[in-house]
Formats: C-alpha cells, sequence, structure tokens
C-alpha cells in the first residue's frame, strides 16, 4: 500500500513538474520573439544562422557553407512600413575553399581567384541614415565610425559629448564627423527608440540586418559603404567600437605630425595564429585554411585614410563573406595591395585598475574598456582636453 502512495506521489510531482516547465516555456517564448509579434519584421530574414560541415554539397567546384538557406519574411510591417519586408529567398551563401590563407593571398590577387563577382554586394536597406551626408558640408577633416550595438545610446551619448563631438576642433578651422552603425535589434522597443534617437541626433547609420556577434562584418562594410558614397571628399578615417576611448587629440596630432601618404593603416596592427579552440572565437580549417591570419588591424580602432576606406569597400563586393570582421578588413587591405601598416599605442582591455591619470597622459591612440568602465571615458576627455589647450597657450 505505503508503495503505491510512493509512486502516485512521484507521478504527481512529476506531472506537475513537467507543466511548469512547459509554462516556462510558454513564457520565454512569447517575451524573447524577435522583434515583437504585432511588429515583425524583416530583421529575422536577414540573420544568418551557420551551417554544419553536414550540409548539402553543390554539384561542380568544391565549395564551404557558411549559412543555412533563409527565406525572407513576409509577414506584415508597421503601419509606417520602415521595417518592411522583402520576399526574395536568401538562398546558400557559398564559399570556395582556396580564399583565404596568409601564404595564398598575394597569388590569388596576382592571378585574380580573390575575385568572385557579386560575392558579398551589401544590398541590406537603410531604415534610418543622416539626412545630411558631408557632402554637404565643406573640408571634413575626419570621419569617425564607430560600430555600435542598438541598446548602447548611452555609450553613444557619452561619446557625443566626448571624443566624438564635432565641436572639439572647430576653434582650428578642423571640421569631423561621427557616424554610428549597426543593424537591427531582435527587441521591437528597441527598434523604435533608436528611430527616434536617429532622428534627434542625425548620426545613425542603420541597416535591415540583425545585430549579432557573427554578423559584425556587416557593420564593418555597412560603414565603409556610407563612407565611399556619402563622405569620400573627408581626408582620414577612424574605425572604432562603442567601448572604445579615443584619444581624438593625438589622432589629429598623429596626423599633423607624420605627414603620412599613401594608403596605410595605423593601429593595434597583428597577424596573430588563427584560433583553434573552444569558444566563440573557434575558427575551423574549412573556414579558413592557413593557421596564420593576413595581417590586420585590431578592430576596436585604426585610422587610415578614406581613399583607403573607398578601395576596400569597392573591393568587397567581390570578395566573399568573412565573419570575423578585422581579419577580412586585412583580406581587403592585401586584395587593394600596396597598404602600409603602421603600430600606434593602445590599450587593450582594461579592466580592475583603471586610472584616469595615466589613461589621459599615456599617449595611447585608442584604449578599449570593459563595459563597467565606459563611462569614465567623459572624465578621460576633460583632463586631455584642459591639457590640450594649456599646450596650445604656451606655444
Amino acid at each position: 500500500m505505503m508503495a503505491r502512495r510512493k509512486i502516485r506521489s512521484y507521478i504527481y510531482f512529476a506531472v506537475k513538474a513537467l507543466g511548469i516547465l512547459m509554462v516556462l516555456r510558454l513564457i520565454s517564448l512569447l517575451f524573447h520573439a524577435p522583434f515583437a509579434v504585432s511588429r515583425q519584421s524583416v530583421a529575422d530574414a536577414r540573420h544568418h544562422s551557420y551551417a554544419t560541415e553536414t550540409a548539402a554539397k553543390p554539384t561542380g567546384r568544391p565549395h564551404r557553407f557558411l549559412y543555412t538557406p533563409t527565406e525572407k519574411s513576409n509577414t506584415l510591417a508597421p503601419s509606417n512600413d520602415i521595417f518592411r519586408a522583402r520576399t526574395k529567398a536568401l538562398g546558400l551563401y557559398q564559399i570556395s575553399s582556396d580564399f583565404y590563407g596568409k601564404h595564398s593571398v598575394a597569388q590569388l590577387v596576382k592571378s585574380h581567384k580573390l575575385f568572385e563577382e557579386g560575392a558579398n554586394p551589401h544590398d541590406f536597406r537603410y531604415i534610418i541614415q543622416p539626412k545630411e551626408s558631408c557632402k554637404d558640408t565643406q573640408n571634413i577633416y575626419m570621419t569617425i565610425i564607430v560600430s555600435s550595438h542598438p541598446s548602447h545610446s548611452s555609450r553613444r551619448n557619452i561619446i557625443r559629448n566626448t571624443w566624438g563631438n564635432p565641436k572639439t576642433f572647430e576653434f582650428k578651422g578642423i571640421l569631423t564627423r561621427t557616424i554610428f552603425v549597426m543593424g537591427l535589434s531582435r527587441n521591437s522597443t528597441t527598434n523604435w527608440a533608436l528611430l527616434e534617437e536617429g532622428k534627434k541626433f542625425n548620426d545613425i547609420v542603420l541597416e535591415d540586418f540583425l545585430t549579432e556577434y557573427k554578423n559584425m562584418t556587416y557593420a564593418h562594410i555597412a560603414g565603409f559603404k556610407w563612407i565611399a558614397t556619402y563622405c569620400n571628399q573627408s581626408k582620414w578615417t577612424i574605425k572604432t567600437d562603442d567601448d572604445v576611448y579615443v584619444n581624438i587629440f593625438q589622432a589629429i596630432s598623429f596626423q599633423e605630425k607624420n605627414k603620412l601618404t599613401g594608403d596605410f593603416i595605423a593601429g593595434a596592427i597583428t597577424t596573430p595564429a588563427v584560433y583553434r579552440r573552444g569558444g566563440k572565437w573557434r575558427v575551423t580549417k574549412s573556414e579558413y585554411i592557413d593557421d596564420r591570419y593576413q595581417t590586420y588591424p585590431m578592430g576596436y580602432g585604426y585610422m587610415t585614410t578614406t581613399n583607403l576606406v573607398s578601395k576596400m569597400y569597392t573591393a568587397s563586393i567581390s570578395t566573399p563573406f568573412y565573419w570575423i570582421d578585422d581579419v577580412y578588413v586585412g583580406i581587403l587591405a592585401a586584395k587593394v595591395g600596396g597598404v602600409r601598416f603602421r603600430r600606434t599605442q593602445t590599450n587593450n582591455w582594461l579592466g580592475k585598475n583603471v586610472n584616469i591619470n595615466v589613461l589621459a597622459n599615456n599617449g595611447a591612440l585608442f584604449t578599449h574598456l570593459e563595459a563597467r568602465h565606459v563611462s569614465k571615458a567623459t572624465d578621460i576627455f576633460k583632463k586631455q582636453n584642459q591639457t590640450y589647450h594649456q599646450g596650445l597657450k604656451r606655444r
């Protein structure tokens, strides 16, 4: 009798636990639906999920598959049609096995094997972009492109009020332009808030790909595309992320002192080994053949000429997509050819010990901050701005 009661008790608790799990799963689906049920958009249609090695093999020349087939959404769009759905199928994204590798790039460029017509057209649609381009303002000296996340409005505001403020060097007749580049969020509230932010500040380029870690190359090339199309008369370009402090005073000084000509990239320059271990940075042999990457600037910050940015954007259209964005920039630079790399002082991933006085005076061009320290950019900028103007008075 006791045994039966125990069995019934076990069954009761098992059924109850199963019911709780089902309710939790339903709640999870309701609250994490991409871009909300009432405002479905094109965002998911532009999110590329990565295929496994077991993907079906195409006929003809062997290819590797980076993406699974994805159908673009036909769902109902919001009333103002901003996030209008498309109907064209993406299909399989294919890439030849002989495209990438440090020792093979030069030979491939010479033999034109690194060229594939329409391989990466970057045909995303602008959801919002600045109303006035650089062409509406004469003599833009430097354009700053910041890859940002849709939800990082506080970081963008810090940048607008510090090193990204275009008024910093107006007294010297130096005009700068800061643009934030990103894709859509899965959260509808964030997306609509982003539209309002873009209207208010007129400095956001938002395209209709989904913001994901393995879509960062799309944001990088979106910045290249915008500069090549709307701001190609500026002399210099800085590319960085929203968790980086840019010593804008050092950047201007670097440009004035070095008098560099031709195509160059300055920043944290590296030619590292390909990461083969586990984790989100793992790259398989099927993704990248060689064991060492092409020389490239680490993506958290580099400075280059706007002319080279335009060349690299043109090169990207016929260069198959690679998901690690700074590595992809190195590939584009190799394809353009004749690009000189120059190392500058940088601070990478400052953690526990952040000394504002040291950072304000150590001359680093880029400082990569942990999220908890991003707000300290305000104090760093104040000190650097004060030091800079005191130096001008002494001249």
